[in-house]
């Protein structure tokens, strides 16, 4: 075991006390106002002065005593609108919100990494970026601001985070090369016909018929007109239209989502929607707009910082779970790794206690949280290695 293993076991109590005081007081994204001002006393107890932005996200950098490399390392601390169901002694105590995802479990290991990285900072040429991130789980996203941070403050060499996992084996770390969670965007379609009555529609133009055929299309484009190496998920998810059934609509309006995993995909399914789209709604007398919103790039992981991070857990003696496939998900530390190169990882925390489930954002969703150790002494280590003379 390394000295630095070693400093993180003795810290394994004070990182589980903090999990447990944010899972019991969990705030929903966007009100993270008591775990912010947590966070930011913590620091500054530790003798950091961190930075909070609008959004309420804290940000410390740590300096080593000579110049060198920029690291981020981000934690999301933000929980779901659940009403918690596992039992547990220290279960939420705020009525249907919940940390049902283990972002408590992100915001003490990351503490937990600062206080080891202080007890390091003399080895460190250059600086670290704790970053505690606020309103990951809703489509507007906390990244994007820190990210905004960094850059006007001169950016990083690398960003790397860690996401706990309820499935893997308590230590073991997955952490592939390549695509690890996939882009996404949310897409509406409108469809802009002429109503009237339904016993006469030859006088309208119903647009119905052609959204109905714009979406047999697009769920033909992963196959028909995307790469097939190149996996992408096309699915609507609402469809309105109509008030009553013998009036034609003015509209169709359909939603739903896209997911890639291929780094500058979007705009190749973009352009094969909107073609779609237009030519199906005029050949029908109709007009089509497709809106996308809510857009995060794939977490890609840089191979290089990969493999890296790989050399490292054999180091240390930690478990490489296997890669596996990507996950179908999102998170928008991709906004992270679309700015900076680095690494996104599980770590596994699988809990087996009766009456819970590893599945996330589910509301019997519980962790064993004595991996902590192992995750803080890998993100600290990694960090000191990194910036190392």
């Amino acid at each position: 075991m390394t000295e630095i293993q070693k400093q993180a076991q003795q810290l394994g109590d004070y990182m589980v006390l903090w999990r447990r005081q944010f899972h019991q007081f969990p705030e929903l994204s966007l009100q993270e106002a008591a775990t912010s001002r947590h966070i930011q006393q913590e620091l500054q107890n530790m003798g950091l002065e961190p930075v909070v932005l609008k959004n309420r996200s804290v940000i410390a950098r740590l300096d080593g005593p000579l110049p060198g490399r920029r690291l981020a390392i981000r934690a999301d601390i933000d929980a779901l609108p659940l009403q918690e169901e596992t039992g547990l002694s220290y279960a939420s105590q705020v009525p249907g919100v919940m940390h049902a995802c283990g972002h408590d479990y992100h915001a003490a290991c990351l503490l937990g990494v600062a206080k080891l990285l202080l007890q390091n900072q003399k080895s460190l040429c250059g600086s670290v970026y704790l970053c505690f991130q606020t309103a990951e789980e809703v489509s507007e996203g906390g990244a994007w601001q820190i990210v905004d941070y960094l850059k006007e403050n001169g950016g990083v060499d690398q960003a790397i985070a860690a996401h706990v996992s309820g499935s893997l084996p308590g230590g073991h770390i997955q952490l592939p090369a390549g695509p690890m969670m996939a882009g996404i965007a949310q897409w509406t379609l409108t469809v802009s016909g002429t109503g009237g009555h339904g016993s006469r529609p030859d006088l309208c133009r119903d647009p119905i018929r052609p959204a109905s055929d714009i979406l047999r299309e697009f769920s033909a484009i992963p196959v028909n007109r995307h790469a097939p190496f190149d996996v992408c998920v096309i699915n609507p998810c609402t469809f309105h239209a109509g008030t009553a059934f013998n009036i034609v609509p003015e509209q169709a309006v359909v939603s739903g989502n896209l997911r890639y995993f291929k780094p500058g995909d979007i705009d190749v399914i973009r352009r094969s929607m909107e073609e779609i789209a237009t030519g199906i709604a005029a050949a029908h007398g109709c007009r089509a707009t497709l809106d996308f919103e809510g857009m995060l790039p794939p977490c890609y992981n840089d191979p290089e910082a990969a493999a890296a991070g790989q050399a490292l857990c054999a180091q240390l003696g930690i478990p490489l779970a296997p890669s596996g496939d990507p996950d179908t998900g999102s998170d928008d530390f991709a906004e992270f790794l679309s700015a900076f190169s680095g690494f996104y990882l599980r770590i596994g925390a699988h809990s087996g206690q009766p009456g819970t489930v590893g599945v996330h954002h589910n509301p019997r969703f519980a962790l064993d949280d004595s991996s902590l150790p192992t995750a803080a002494a890998f993100l600290a280590a990694y960090a000191a290695t990194f910036l190392r003379a």
